[in-house]
């Protein structure tokens, strides 16, 4: 057997020369082309990452380089097997653990698995297949060799596997095989309703070397009936060891990943390793330029992976190195991972890695997506039952993270080291925010006082009208007492009460039009007047000032509801284009990552531009508008919970109580507790004197409060309104952060209030007097001129504190788990732009221009609905599982509730129209 050995080691020497080629690997037909040419001509061709890779040039002899273009589609290649014991493939491994390896394949391995192959699967000239792994790997070139060793041709998608193409081309004829690994047949299973007749047109499929649950692969059987369905276990070295034919088999066997054909062999060590043998195995790996056995004295490739055998069949239980020792007890993370999915019936979008623990040694990490089916708390939930069962302290043995991406190789494995490595960096991270602040001078908020009205006196039909508006306000706004002089937005009138004012205004025989002057900012006084005399009354240039701001404020608003619903919808939106949109998801980063934040600030905009005056005038005047808000988002937040707990109940979740406190949790929760809060904020900046420099200044002391002592309880386990309480403080939406956000804007609100005070007082909106000129403070009423510029240099900060912190790369990411202090300074910095830049370049224009005006209304209408469409796109994706639990298709589910949702907003914003806008 030495002498065998140093044969291998003598036929694999390393030479330069021209009969040693490295190939760009790349996903292309021109790389297949490239490397079966090399390989027919007897070149040895080493794979290199990039045209310039040194190091992999270098340690493989290469001088001869070729860079194969980027080319898809379909392809015919002849090719047959050559039977030699050359080297015919030098691949290597990542190099991230140390020196790179290389591993020397043989023109006799390669030879091997396509012969085993073919016999395994009985395929024919006949097949056409879509590759859906990347072909520099040894599945998906295995593919290509096997296909077009048959006779056949296969298919190289451009943009990856996509479900999509795959039921197109079905449906289309032009495809019979196809082949996955189980990860992306998990992306699969979440679209087989795409799936009609078309797939018993599925003669076969291959499945690469991950596990796969015995009811996956059930399910697989079950969607394509007509399919010869092949699993393989095996590595870069050892390709295709065992396989399993899941159409012949069923019960418990599927579980394993096959037994062997041919002269294949594999035995478990006394360690608990998978050992493997036969003519497929390779003899030699290169390390650091030097041939070392890769076999031990009896041809035997001792592997990383544990197993154990069964009747023949092997059973893959995960890698060595991945075993988690936790209080010296070994957990497999793929054993873990295969309990969560079968219970909680969840595919994809999570994943268990460990981590470095003071106390167990190790302990269990548990990585989720955002769009997975499954809570976190519910992976938990079943992570800590089946670490019960191991006699494994459940107890802080469990840690987790929010990931945006779980990290996995270009054939679908996650990638468990890196899982590790991020939560290392990440758990401790330490975020912090810089924020200047400017000292205002305290001013008396604008607002007249009631009874003190400077126009003609009231009398007759007019003073009776005047009456019964003021009384029906009062009774709205719930105010004790409202003056002939103020306006509906001087009173704070919000959205909501708008609306319903409005109406009852109709019913009182007020036409539609005066009706209207109410949202313009006409005060009851002028709305009486313009009824009974039937002459509408001009607004005050300080008026229309208001109407300005108030207009511009619901249009960001509109905006950023936009860009939320947006952002949410993202994924399913791009997932459903074709695979080229898929890169322009990244650029979005920025704009959906925009709405969160962005919402927060417009929202303390608004109420510290129409609330706090109000507050500072009379404390009673806000009590009613903050009880109605808060009821409406109570409602809302209940009515989303019901739908929550129906859908889960009804798709077969088991109910905890923790189940049912956390489906009230959503960022309406952060605005249903702000709101309760606007007395406490209103009172502090009130008795500040400097509501506008305390306001800014709380903003950052609310962020500092959340890093320090917020955000540290996110790994803080907790059960039922313990972990709503928790979530509400600490998590993505935390009250503490996300206040952040809303002070800054109530500093931005209540500066303008002072500054259009300011300018009323100088007679620059028409109210001029010089005995109150003499008094005003000019900057006051002149910083506006300089939002653009303050907005501008935010901007420019954040983008170098995102530097300092080394957290640029956040820019991109999508979804984002929390709004660092950065990112707060930047979305307030935007806010400053875009709303100087709507006052002096959109809003004029609607006074000549119909369509823009049109355009703006109908996204003002959204802003002034901001709360109701919300809360109305939050309700399609639970209505929608509700409706597939209940027997529906889930396309037809999904276009129900985008169809209801898109008829109550069109009505909604039809009618927000109608009453502030139309003629």
């Amino acid at each position: 057997m030495v002498s065998e050995m140093k044969k291998a080691q003598e036929q694999t020497e390393i030479k330069s020369g021209t009969g040693t080629v490295g190939v760009v690997a790349k996903n292309s037909i021109a790389f297949v082309e490239e490397v079966l040419s090399a390989f027919t001509a007897g070149k040895r061709v080493v794979l290199l990452r990039e045209e310039d890779d040194q190091e992999r040039i270098r340690l493989g002899g290469v001088q001869n380089i070729v860079n194969p273009a980027l080319s898809h589609g379909w392809k015919k290649i002849q090719f047959s097997n050559i039977y030699s014991d050359d080297i015919a493939q030098v691949s290597f491994t990542s190099g991230t653990e140390g020196a790179p390896k290389g591993v020397m394949i043989s023109h006799r391995n390669l030879a091997d698995v396509v012969d085993r192959l073919k016999l395994v699967m009985e395929m024919d000239d006949s097949i056409r297949e879509y590759i859906g792994v990347p072909v520099y790997h040894s599945f998906g070139f295995g593919r290509c060799r096997v296909v077009s060793d048959v006779g056949g041709e296969f298919y190289i998608p451009e943009h990856g596997f996509n479900p999509l193409e795959i039921q197109q081309l079905l449906s289309e004829g032009k495809i019979n095989a196809f082949s996955a690994v189980p990860s992306l047949f998990r992306v699969l299973f979440q679209h087989l309703d795409l799936f009609g007749d078309e797939a018993r047109q599925l003669k076969w499929i291959e499945i690469g070397s991950q596990y796969m649950s015995q009811a996956e692969k059930e399910l697989l059987k079950h969607t394509f009936p007509n399919a010869k369905i092949v699993q393989h276990y095996g590595l870069t070295e050892a390709s295709r060891t065992t396989f399993l034919k899941i159409h012949e088999e069923s019960g418990s066997i599927l579980e394993s990943v096959g037994t062997t054909v041919g002269d294949t062999q594999f035995k478990i060590t006394d360690t608990g390793r998978i050992a493997i043998k036969g003519s497929h195995v390779a003899k030699t790996l290169m390390v650091e330029g030097k041939l070392t056995p890769n076999v031990d004295e009896e041809g035997w490739l001792i592997t990383s992976d544990q197993g154990r055998i069964d009747h023949s069949f092997l059973y893959y239980l995960g890698r060595a190195d991945d075993l988690i020792n936790c209080g010296g007890v070994k957990i497999s993370p793929d054993a873990l991972e295969r309990e969560i999915r079968s219970q909680l019936d969840v595919k994809v979008g999570f994943c268990c890695a460990k981590v470095p623990d003071a106390m167990r040694g190790e302990a269990v990490l548990i990585a989720r997506e955002p769009d997975c089916a499954a809570s976190l708390d519910q992976l938990v939930a079943v992570a800590e039952q089946v670490l019960q069962t191991l006699k494994v302290n459940a107890k802080g043995s469990i840690k987790t993270i929010e990931i945006d991406i779980l990290p996995v190789t270009p054939t679908g494995k996650v990638q468990r080291k890196k899982l590790t490595q991020y939560y290392q960096e990440n758990a401790s991270a330490q975020q912090s925010a810089q924020s200047k602040g400017a000292s205002t001078k305290e001013r008396q908020p604008r607002g007249e006082v009631a009874g003190t009205s400077s126009s003609p006196r009231l009398a007759g039909a007019a003073l009776a009208r005047a009456e019964e508006i003021s009384t029906l306000w009062q009774d709205i706004l719930g105010i004790d007492e409202v003056g002939y002089d103020e306006s509906f937005m001087d009173l704070g009138g919000d959205s909501l009460t708008a609306i319903s004012a409005s109406l009852r205004m109709r019913k009182l025989g007020i036409p539609e039009q005066v009706c209207k002057g109410m949202l313009q900012g006409k005060t009851i006084a002028q709305l009486a007047r313009e009824d009974c005399g039937n002459e509408a009354v001009p607004v005050d240039q300080s008026v229309t000032v208001k109407i300005f701001d108030n207009q511009n404020i619901r249009f960001l608003r509109g905006l950023l509801v936009l860009a939320v619903i947006f952002a949410h919808w993202s994924g399913g939106i791009f997932e459903r284009l074709p695979g080229v949109f898929k890169k322009l998801e990244g650029g979005f980063a920025p704009l959906f990552a925009a709405g969160t934040p962005g919402f927060a600030i417009m929202y303390g905009v608004a109420i510290g531009y129409a609330f706090y005056p109000q507050f500072v005038q009379r404390p009673s005047r806000i009590r009613q508008l903050v009880i109605n808000i808060a009821l409406f988002l109570g409602g809302g937040i209940s009515l989303l919970a019901v739908l929550r707990i129906l859908a889960a109940w009804v798709g077969g979740t088991e109910l905890t109580f923790t189940h049912f406190t956390n489906s009230f949790y959503s960022v309406l929760s952060f605005y249903f507790v702000a709101t309760l809060s606007l007395y406490g904020w209103f009172w502090l900046l009130k008795k500040s004197r400097a509501p506008v420099l305390v306001a800014l200044v709380l903003g950052f002391i609310s962020h500092l409060i959340y890093l320090q002592w917020m955000y540290p309880l996110v790994d803080v386990r907790a059960e039922g309104l313990v972990e709503l309480g928790k979530l509400i403080i600490a998590a993505k939406y935390s009250y503490f952060n996300m206040c952040s956000g809303v002070f800054w804007g109530m500093a931005f609100g209540i500066a303008l209030t002072y500054a259009r005070d300011a300018q009323a007082a100088l007679g620059t909106t028409g109210l001029n007097s010089n005995e109150q000129s003499s008094s005003v403070d000019h900057s006051t009423a002149n910083w506006v001129n300089s939002m653009a510029l303050i907005g501008g240099l935010c901007i420019v900060a954040s983008v170098m504190l995102s530097m300092v912190y080394g957290e640029s790369e956040k820019w991109w990411m999508w979804p984002s788990t929390t709004v660092s202090g950065w990112k707060w300074l930047f979305y307030f910095g935007a806010i400053l732009l875009l709303y100087r830049g709507v006052e002096r370049y959109v809003l004029p224009k609607t006074e000549g221009c119909e369509w823009v005006k049109l355009v703006v209304d109908i996204i003002a209408c959204i802003g002034f609905l901001a709360f109701p469409m919300f809360l109305a796109h939050e309700m399609v994706i639970p209505v929608k599982h509700l409706l597939a639990s209940l027997g529906l298709s889930k396309n037809i589910a999904l276009l129900i509730t985008l169809l209801a949702f898109i008829s109550v907003s069109g009505v909604l914003i039809v009618k927000c129209y109608k009453l502030n806008y139309s003629k």
